[in-house]
C-alpha cells in the first residue's frame, strides 16, 4: 500500500512539472511566430528622427522618394506609409548596394539615402526677470518660404520634384492623388487638381495656376492692394491683354480669354487649353449671341471689353457733339465777325 502510494505522488509531481514546462515553452512559441510574420532584422536599430515599418507622414514620404529617386520600383509610389510595399522596397535597395538586409532606416541606410532625420521642435527657456516675475518664453516666428514661385508652376506632361511638391500639398489638403506621389503631371494629377479646385470654389481647369498655387500654398500670395478713395475700382490693369489672340494662336493671352469665357457662364469645350482652336471659336460666338454683339467667332475690342479682358476708354461718348443750326440762309461763306465764314 505504502508502495502504491509513492508511486502515485512521483507520477502527479512529474505531470506538474511537464505542465510547468509547456506554460514556459508558449510564450516563446508565440513570440518566434509574431518575430516571422514581420520581417525585420531583430537587433536592428532604427536611425534617430527616421522613420519605422506601420508609421505614417512626411518622414515616411522622405524615405519612399529616396528610394524611387534612385531608380528602385515602389508599388504605389509614396504614399506616406511604411507598409509591407515600402519594407519590401527597402530591403532591395539594401541588399543591392551591398548593405545588411534588416528591413529598418538604420543609420548606414540612411547615408546612402541621403535622407535626413525628422526636425525636432525644442521649446525655449523661459527668461526670469525679476526673482519673483516669470517672463514668458519669447517666440520667433520663421519668415514664411514656399517650395514654388508663379514662374516654375509645373505643367501636365512634367516629371521631377516640382511636380512631386505638388503632390504632398494636394495630400495634405486631404486629396486623394490617383497613382500616389509620383514625380509625373498626368491625368491622375489633373483630375485631383480639378477636385480641389471644385472644393475651394475655383474656376475648374486642372491647370496649376497663380490662384490654386495659392491657395494650396505653394507660393506667395499675392498682395492685398491698398483701397481706393474711388466710387468705382477699375480692374488691375495686369488683367488686361494689350493684343487680342486670334484663332490659331496659342499661350497665356489665350488661357485668360478662356477663362474668361468660362467665369461669364460659357462652356468651352476641351477646357482651358490654351489652344484658340474651333472649340473657342463657338465659346466667343455664344458669348457674343448672349451679349447682344454680333457673333464672329472674333474676339474684336467690343468683345474683349464685355468680357474683361480689355481695358475700357477712358472716356466713353454716348452722343457726337453737332454744331447748332444756322439762323442764316443763303449765306454760305458770307463774311462773319472775328474773321469767319457762314
Amino acid at each position: 500500500m505504502s508502495h502504491n502510494r509513492s508511486h502515485f505522488i512521483t507520477r502527479i509531481a512529474l505531470a506538474t512539472a511537464v505542465a510547468g514546462m509547456a506554460l514556459i515553452a508558449v510564450p516563446g512559441t508565440a513570440q518566434a511566430a509574431t518575430a516571422n510574420n514581420v520581417s525585420v532584422a531583430v537587433g536592428a536599430k532604427t536611425a534617430p528622427g527616421q522613420p519605422k515599418f506601420g508609421e505614417q507622414g512626411a518622414h515616411v514620404v522622405a524615405v519612399q522618394q529616396a528610394i524611387l529617386r534612385n531608380g528602385f520600383t515602389l508599388k504605389g509610389g509614396a504614399t506616406g506609409i511604411f507598409d509591407k510595399r515600402t519594407l519590401t522596397a527597402l530591403k532591395t535597395f539594401q541588399k543591392v548596394v551591398g548593405l545588411k538586409v534588416t528591413g529598418v532606416v538604420d543609420a548606414a541606410t540612411a547615408k546612402v539615402l541621403k535622407v535626413a532625420a525628422a526636425p525636432t521642435t525644442t521649446p525655449a527657456p523661459s527668461t526670469t526677470a525679476a526673482p519673483t516675475t516669470t517672463v514668458a518664453p519669447t517666440t520667433t516666428v520663421p519668415a514664411i518660404t514656399y517650395p514654388l514661385t508663379a514662374q516654375t508652376l509645373p505643367v501636365r506632361g512634367n516629371r521631377g520634384d516640382a511636380v512631386r511638391v505638388v503632390q504632398t500639398a494636394l495630400q495634405r489638403a486631404g486629396m486623394t492623388v490617383r497613382g500616389g506621389i509620383d514625380g509625373m503631371f498626368g491625368s491622375g494629377t489633373t483630375s485631383t487638381l480639378q477636385a480641389f479646385q471644385t472644393a475651394k470654389g475655383l474656376p475648374v481647369t486642372g491647370l496649376l495656376d497663380t490662384a490654386t498655387a495659392s491657395a494650396l500654398a505653394l507660393i506667395a500670395p499675392a498682395p492685398v492692394p491698398a483701397p481706393v478713395a474711388a466710387p468705382v475700382a477699375a480692374p488691375a490693369p495686369s488683367n488686361f491683354l494689350t493684343t487680342l489672340p486670334v484663332r490659331g494662336n496659342r499661350g497665356n493671352a489665350v488661357v485668360v480669354v478662356q477663362t474668361a469665357l468660362v467665369a461669364a457662364g460659357i462652356t468651352v469645350k476641351g477646357g482651358v487649353d490654351g489652344v484658340f482652336g474651333g472649340a473657342t471659336t463657338v465659346a466667343i460666338q455664344a458669348f457674343q449671341t448672349a451679349k447682344g454683339i454680333v457673333a464672329t467667332g472674333k474676339l474684336d475690342t467690343r468683345t474683349g471689353i464685355a468680357l474683361g479682358v480689355v481695358a475700357p476708354p477712358a472716356v466713353q461718348i454716348s452722343v457726337f457733339p453737332v454744331q447748332g443750326p444756322c439762323s442764316f440762309e443763303n449765306t454760305w461763306h458770307a463774311p462773319r465777325g472775328g474773321g469767319r465764314l457762314h
